[in-house]
């Protein structure tokens, strides 16, 4: 299946094997041409292709977000010892999920201290490992954090700044246990019965059946959506209904509803709201941008795929919206459109497109 990068190459996140530069038109990658594509996970500087159950890793490999040795800047195999069917990003680790509900990770948490890794005696993971046996069957990855459910229970694992486990961090608590996972909701909890999940620069949300999305984390530029700046481990509703999924960039948030309307709120220098201005947003603002199916951002770029096509804002200096030029303060449609998009994420300055 065809998989198109665009944006900064910079640090080899396009995976096309080229030198260091960067391009708004889309590359594609021949590696996937004769395989099934199901997803494709951004971090800041590196890309997960999960394809017939097996991943595949390109971008910046300074930490060992990729799981493998080889080159960085095209796409190679990670070695897991079963098949996967879900996979997750962050600022410097890689996860995913096995057909036997395993939960695997690669390379390493940061906090404001440095490198944290996943163990106290171990900065960095160079390669796949077990992480919680499991079954997992969800799973949200942010920036350094990461929560995931396991019969009815949501665990968090990674660091804890801005409360966004869920819990309080206890600075009597021996690192080695601080790292370890720690239970956010119990069975009898009502947030273990959300059945979505989403996690970014400090910032998490669960979103239930009927639509209610809570939050909890970071949220000095008010990008948690509840319409103030108190953040920390209470998971408090935000005042929009039948959220359907939601994407939190380094400062700002996007909230895309079911019946297609795009909210955004947080930070706006760069445009990446897609206000039209560059003033940031304490309350959620519906943009101006009709039938939206899905939303993406990471750092200070936002993209939306609509019935449209594909439209992008935000900060744009490596062409990572998809077209020369400047920022854009609004959505702007993307000069190359894609037939049949299956998916697509991007990172801090790149996106990855996945058609059939």
């Amino acid at each position: 299946m065809p998989v198109y990068t665009f944006g900064s190459n910079l640090l080899s996140q396009l995976g096309t094997g080229d030198e260091p530069g960067s391009s708004s038109t889309p590359l594609e990658l021949p590696a996937f041409t004769d395989l099934k594509v199901d997803k494709a996970c951004c971090g800041s500087l590196h890309t997960l292709i999960l394809a017939e159950g097996s991943v595949y890793s390109f971008g910046c490999n300074d930490e060992f977000a990729l799981g493998r040795e080889g080159d960085e800047n095209v796409p190679i195999r990670v070695q897991l010892p079963e098949r996967i069917t879900h996979i997750g990003a962050g600022q410097s680790a890689s996860f995913c999920i096995g057909s036997s509900g395993k939960l695997y990770g690669w390379g390493t948490f940061r906090d404001k201290g440095g490198v944290i890794g996943f163990k106290p005696n171990k900065k960095f993971q160079k390669v796949p490992v077990v992480l919680h046996r499991g079954p997992v069957r969800q799973l949200a990855v942010g920036s350094n954090h990461v929560l995931y459910n396991v019969r009815g229970e949501v665990y968090a694992i990674g660091a804890n700044e801005f409360g966004e486990k869920g819990v309080h961090r206890n600075t009597r608590m021996a690192r080695c246990r601080e790292l370890g996972a720690v239970l956010v909701a119990n069975r009898r909890s009502m947030f273990s019965k959300c059945g979505r999940m989403f996690c970014g620069a400090g910032t998490s949300f669960m979103v239930s059946e009927r639509g209610d999305a809570f939050a909890f984390g970071q949220n000095a530029n008010a990008q948690l959506g509840l319409g103030n700046t108190h953040g920390g481990i209470s998971k408090r509703k935000v005042p929009l209904d039948d959220v359907q999924s939601i994407s939190s960039g380094e400062l700002h948030t996007l909230f895309v509803t079911r019946n297609n309307a795009l909210y955004a709120v947080g930070h706006n220098m760069f445009g990446q709201l897609g206000t039209g201005d560059n003033a940031d947003r304490h309350v959620l603002t519906r943009i101006d941008l009709p039938n939206v199916r899905t939303a993406s951002t990471k750092g200070f770029f936002s993209v939306a795929y609509t019935d449209d096509g594909m439209y992008s804002w935000g900060f744009n200096s490596h062409g990572e919206c998809g077209y020369a030029g400047q920022d854009s303060s609004a959505p702007k449609r993307m000069e190359t459109q894609f037939d049949d998009v299956v998916c697509f994420d991007v990172g801090h300055d790149f996106c990855v497109v996945v058609t059939k």
